[in-house]
């Protein structure tokens, strides 16, 4: 049985992620059932654990770090 991903809209929406008592902005490339791309202003280590949450998308889940490459990441949703 051949697993695809899931469909995936794009989205460009604010959203912070919450970890380790601390908050990052950024925005939400796109979306889909079971995860996010999320792009950051600046070059960093994003969290491996985290909530993100977005009022524009009605998002507020919890996350898990899937790959990064310095300004994206990919995170499926671990809720």
């Amino acid at each position: 049985m051949l697993i695809g991903r899931s469909p995936r809209m794009v989205t460009w929406a604010p959203c912070t992620l919450f970890a380790d008592g601390a908050a990052y902005a950024a925005m939400c490339t796109d979306i889909s059932a079971t995860g996010a791309r999320i792009r950051f202003s600046e070059n960093f280590v994003p969290p491996s654990r985290c909530r993100i949450v977005s009022a524009q998308l009605g998002l507020h889940r919890e996350a898990r770090l899937s790959r990064t490459n310095g300004l994206d990441a990919a995170y499926y949703f671990a809720d």
